[in-house]
């Protein structure tokens, strides 16, 4: 059963390709055509007087199929009820009442220019003109390794906008490094260690922790384990515990903001393992600081927390959430069966990410957003342009980070991309800036 909330959480202007089962539960109001392109008069009541009326955001950062909830108030800043909103021109686009009487959830069609105006229960109007930009992202190009190995690269963002990356150039025999780079990817710090991460996750303070794969170190966790600072010197003070007798663990792991490390465990075929900053059981003991999972450890690809402490689970096919009041629940949120799920990451806008192995028409990867209950608000497939490629599709997402203020970074496989690039083997990708627009 599904506990949401009671704090309702605006999300950050997610994109929207495919909104109609979203819609379909939060449509309170039924909106009309005003036109055959435009979607949009919704009605209310109440009472104000007259003083003008000026919207929020202004100008909104939208793209093409995102949300944004618009707010009007008076020019004095006082507060209004509006009796009817109205989307009067655009290419495309919804309205969906709020339930409010000063705001409105603006669903965007095509790119182009809208405007929006609202009417206040005197009688008084104000509208807003605004650009909506193309839904494709663009493709920006931070680093190429070359001869990179075709094992995941590991990248988790904390909140000093610091990325942390884990990879080798050569063959298995090269050294493994692990690296500190900045939102442009440049590198600001490396080391070299002497054994494979297969994952890794940081928290608020840039101290990061690296995990190793079971089978690499059979039924030692203390041997698994690493924690960095932000400039990565080891904590040799960090001490995992030893897990139970035939107990290992799935090669995935998140970090909340707070340090605390959460592990997936085969403990009753599937549990999050709790740990403090310091390595030591969360609840004193393994057994105390276990939370049963309703998947099995071996089909996890990925774990994530969000800036509540909620943790996410994905397998292939599905996601999990716990809140971070210990509520456990299944997001309603299945890829169809030629979708599989590779990882996902979450911002501060109770937006989770997930990147998609696809194979559909020659489609390779995209990249979805779901709002905090698993309804999916957004779909990319494509970059607009590329530094060194020409527009194309996600290839082979192998790995997500996301920024706190909801942009992010994937790395794709790109060594099939290009014959003239075999030995560019991930890059850096990431949101292009929506264009704003002005008020009236």
């Amino acid at each position: 059963m599904r506990t949401e909330s009671p704090r309702r959480r605006r999300l950050a202007a997610p994109e929207g390709a495919l909104m109609g089962s979203l819609l379909c539960s939060v449509l309170v109001a039924a909106c009309h055509n005003h036109d055959d392109d435009v979607a949009g008069t919704i009605s209310g009541s109440g009472g104000g007087t007259a003083a003008g009326l000026r919207f929020s955001p202004d100008p909104p950062a939208t793209r093409a199929g995102e949300l944004e909830d618009f707010f009007a108030v008076r020019v004095n800043g006082a507060s209004v009820r509006i009796a009817e909103w109205e989307l009067v021109a655009g290419p495309g686009g919804q309205l969906v009442d709020l339930g409010s009487d000063d705001e409105v959830r603006f669903v965007a069609g095509g790119p182009g220019s809208y405007t929006l105006r609202a009417r206040a229960d005197d009688g008084e109007e104000g509208a807003i003109t605004f650009e909506v930009s193309s839904a494709a992202a663009q493709l920006t190009v931070s680093e190429t390794v070359s001869g990179t190995d075709q094992d995941e690269v590991a990248a988790r963002v904390d909140a000093r906008n610091d990325l942390f990356i884990a990879d080798r150039v050569g063959d298995a025999s090269a050294p493994q490094r692990l690296a500190r780079a900045d939102r442009d990817g440049d590198r600001r710090a490396e080391i070299l260690v002497p054994y494979k991460i297969d994952d890794l996750a940081c928290d608020a303070a840039g101290n990061v922790v690296t995990l190793r794969s079971a089978s690499a170190v059979p039924d030692d966790l203390p041997g698994a384990l690493r924690r960095y600072d932000r400039d990565l010197v080891e904590d040799a003070g960090f001490q995992a515990p030893d897990l139970a007798d035939g107990v290992g663990w799935q090669d995935r792991l998140t970090v909340t903001r707070a340090g605390e490390v959460v592990l997936v465990t085969t403990h009753e075929g599937g549990s999050l393992l709790y740990l403090a900053a310091d390595g030591s059981p969360r609840g004193g003991s393994v057994q105390d600081s276990l939370v049963p999972l309703p998947v099995a450890a071996g089909d996890v690809v990925d774990v994530a927390s969000d800036f509540e402490g909620s943790i996410y689970v994905a397998t292939a096919s599905e996601i999990v959430r716990l809140g971070n009041d210990g509520v456990l629940d299944t997001a309603d949120w299945n890829p169809a069966p030629r979708d599989a799920i590779v990882a996902i990451a979450a911002d501060d806008a109770g937006v989770v990410l997930v990147t998609c192995q696809d194979q559909d028409g020659g489609q390779c990867g995209s990249l979805r957003k779901l709002d905090w209950t698993g309804g999916q608000v957004g779909l990319l497939t494509e970059f607009t342009e590329g530094t060194f490629f020409a527009p194309r599709k996600f290839v082979r997402p192998l790995d997500l980070a996301a920024y706190g203020d909801g942009s992010w970074r994937v790395y794709d496989d790109t060594v099939s991309l290009s014959a003239l690039e075999i030995n560019a083997a991930w890059i850096v990708a990431a949101d292009a800036p929506a264009i704003g627009g002005s008020a009236e």
